[in-house]
């Protein structure tokens, strides 16, 4: 096959990097016990440290000088019916609140806290904190505004200091879902309030009755906690609740909600003044004093998870339209979307948004769709979410994924500046997001993946892989009964820097360019400046091997020179060395005359899979033989039956060992771990039987060593399905311990 290892050859020297920018992460770290954990918000002081709220089942959460509150009462359900039903743990979820350092190497303070909600900082560094307890449990304190709770369970706010104790505890009698601070220290309260909370707005309020079964309210505490310095129903005839609540620089409260109240007050001139149905948004404004409104409108093109607003005033919203994810930005006045998309394809959730001080906003949340649209600089380009198999009648597997999590960073004009999946092989979610300086920022959220990008001594690098099960009985009477089971979540905490390094180097896959963790014998490009003569060098066999300097140029992973295949001054493309299997991270440096440039420490995986391309982009049409030994593509596609040769990277460690620079030679090593490759197919409703967009395997027949390439490229023989879908591209997928990334295509007829 001579033409098709010259393509191949040239992509290996000869990939394209887009851009010199790179997403990294400064930490990346798990968070929890063996039960479920999940992240709901964070925050980030000045010095960079991380004050987070959530969700924990687990009864060995880590506990650093706990404040009191119980731990998750560890009950046990059971389903069917006769001697022996089937019984499994069903614990209670409570909230836990915590400190991480700026490093994410310790916590300086974590504690159960009932249910708590939501946090927030003042530029003190003080915490606020605010959700629901138990009253019986946890008192307020002496002085505070409410200090007699109207039931067991009630709501509350509370402050304190930087190193966790508490200042002020009150309750709140409502349901509290959201705080905010502003720069006099002063605490903002949204949630619900029913009349049976037996709510009292003061005389002035800017509506001092309940108007429906429940409103959302709207609280502005003294910094002393000891009273109000107002306080306000927000609702119409219906039903409302407070979700969000965000403080300007001026003082006025911006409120997001949910209404099924038809008479919701909404102020003249803005963006929806009349409602489009049953159960739609609301954004309200207050004014400073709270006794009046800023604007208030209904809101209707999306269902509304966050919202942020910038030094300007104005509003970012996002969320989920249908099943894309949604993101706008309404002016200051309440009137007209400056900006409005939706993005992600199918099943795509915006969970969170945060802007800066320049007015860039960042979005998270979730994603299953492989067209999500990654750029370039992203730390991760590709979908590595879990798989979930079905089959149809005639006993054809199906695969669909899960979710990975995502960031976007979008200019004030709404311009996409960088957009990143961020996951591992299981379902990945994002439920918040803070700033932690310039450019840089924390996600954080609940993951079933053992592979999650930790970083070296973080608080904790072990995933549990605790056994989490629902049981569920069927038609026939409780003897019919099935239990699911699945690795518990565990919470995470990862912080990602959006800016270009300068003196530091982009590492990406060679045969994807896609930024992310490295493995055994993979192709990487590096891309910098100074890394090596102006003019290419491609390299030349040694003693029978590709040597560890071509053109004076040497890549070392801790310190170990590994096989360079090309040097350039802004481009470098070698192999990583098969020695750092096991390994669970890796520095990686170019040395060139005199000269040392650090890529940093890079995550080690046990694979990092990418297929060769014919355009030098890691996206395109693949770089594959058809049958008859010709190059795969539009003008040629191969047909469905027929056997395609494909080449790739990244596929791990070989049985046998792989040896560094050694070209290819019978007996071929084969891949240590399986390789799968998928074709999607559309399908469509037809008849009772339930078709959907997924994904169909090919029968590999081959996967290993490419014969006379060097070690550490794949070669993959694999029989398109009969029933594959056809066109000149249609998305081909390698799979290796997990996803390889979306973007190749394959010709078919």
């Amino acid at each position: 096959m001579p033409t098709l290892n010259r393509i191949v050859s040239g992509l290996v020297f000869l990939s394209v990097w887009p851009s010199s920018a790179e997403t990294r992460v400064s930490f990346s770290t798990y968070l929890g016990g063996v039960q479920e954990d999940w992240v709901e918000r964070i925050a980030v002081d000045a010095a960079g440290r991380a004050y987070i709220v959530g969700k924990t089942r687990s009864a060995d959460f880590p506990a650093v000088q706990p404040l009191g509150p119980a731990a998750p009462f560890q009950r046990e359900c059971s389903v069917g019916s006769g001697i022996f039903p089937f019984r499994f743990p069903c614990p209670d979820a409570t909230g836990f609140f915590a400190v991480m350092n700026e490093q994410g190497t310790a916590l300086t303070r974590s504690t159960y806290f009932d249910g708590i909600a939501d946090v927030a900082l003042d530029p003190a560094g003080s915490v606020y904190l605010a959700g629901t307890l138990d009253s019986r449990r946890v008192p307020a304190t002496t002085g505070a505004w409410q200090t007699q709770a109207a039931g067991e369970r009630v709501g509350f706010a509370a402050k304190l200091r930087t190193d966790g104790s508490i200042v002020w505890l009150t309750y709140v009698n409502a349901t509290v879902r959201a705080i905010a601070v502003d720069a006099a220290g002063s605490a903002y309260l949204t949630g619900t309030v029913a009349a049976s909370d037996n709510w009292v707005s003061p005389a002035g309020s800017y509506q001092a009755r309940l108007s429906g079964a429940s409103d959302a309210f709207v609280a502005k505490l003294r910094p002393d906690g000891t009273g109000v310095v107002y306080s306000t129903f927000l609702g119409g005839a219906q039903e409302e609740s407070g979700r969000r609540i965000v403080v300007d620089r001026l003082g006025g409260a911006s409120v997001l909600g949910t209404t099924s109240s038809a008479d919701f007050p909404v102020t003249q001139g803005v963006l929806e003044t009349r409602p489009s149905g049953a159960g739609q948004g609301f954004v309200t404004r207050f004014a400073p004093s709270g006794t009046a409104l800023g604007y208030s409108t209904y809101f209707s093109p999306a269902e509304i998870a966050d919202l942020a607003v910038d030094a300007a005033g104005a509003s970012w919203l996002v969320g989920r339209a249908g099943t894309q994810g949604y993101a706008a930005k309404l002016d200051a006045a309440g009137q007209r979307l400056i900006v409005a998309w939706t993005f992600g394809g199918a099943t795509t959730e915006a969970r969170a948004v945060q802007v800066d001080a320049n007015g860039n906003a960042y979005i998270a949340g979730f994603t299953s769709s492989r067209t999500f649209p990654a750029t370039p600089d992203a730390y991760q380009r590709s979908f590595r979410g879990a798989t979930l198999t079905s089959f149809d009648v005639y006993r054809n597997v199906y695969l669909t994924p899960a979710d990975d999590g995502f960031l976007v960073k979008t200019a004030p004009d709404g311009q996409v500046l960088s957009a990143s999946h961020v996951g591992g092989e299981n379902i990945d979610r994002v439920n918040a997001i803070a700033v932690a300086g310039v450019d840089s920022v924390i996600v954080a959220g609940g993951t079933r993946s053992a592979d999650w990008p930790v970083t070296p001594g973080v608080v904790k690098r072990e995933f549990m892989r605790g056994n989490c099960q629902r049981a569920q009985t069927g038609p026939n009477g409780p003897r019919d009964y099935h239990v699911t089971s699945w690795p518990c979540d565990e919470g995470f905490l990862t912080r990602l820097s959006l800016t270009p390094t300068v003196a530091g180097l982009a590492v990406a896959n060679g045969a994807s360019l896609t930024a992310g963790p490295v493995a055994p014998g993979t192709i990487i490009s590096l891309f910098g400046a100074g890394l090596g003569p102006e003019r290419g060098v491609s390299f030349v066999l040694v003693d029978g091997r590709v040597p560890t300097t071509t053109g004076g140029t040497q890549v070392l992973f801790d310190g170990v020179p590994g096989v360079v295949l090309y040097a350039q001054a802004g481009q470098v493309n070698a192999i990583v060395p098969y020695g750092v299997e096991g390994k669970e991270s890796v520095r990686v440096e170019v040395t060139y005359g005199g000269r040392r440039v650090e890529a940093g420490v890079r995550p080690v995986v046990p694979a990092a899979p990418g297929l060769f391309t014919l355009n030098s982009t890691g996206a395109g049409g693949v770089a594959a033989l058809n049958e008859d030994g010709s190059i795969n593509g539009p003008n040629n596609p191969a047909k469905r039956g027929s056997i395609v040769v494909l080449y790739a990277t990244g596929a791990g460690q070989t049985e046998p060992a792989g040896v560094d620079g050694l070209p290819a030679a019978a007996p071929y090593p084969r891949s240590a771990r399986p390789i799968r490759l998928w074709l999607q197919r559309t399908m469509v409703m037809e008849s009772v039987f339930r078709f959907f967009n997924g994904f169909v395997p090919l029968e590999i027949l081959y996967a290993g060593a490419a014969p006379g390439l060097v070690a550490g490229v794949q070669q993959i023989n694999a029989r398109i399905p009969e029933f594959a879908e056809t066109g000149p591209a249609v998305p081909v997928v390698m799979e290796v311990n997990g996803y390889g990334p979306l973007g190749a295509t394959l010709a078919i007829q």
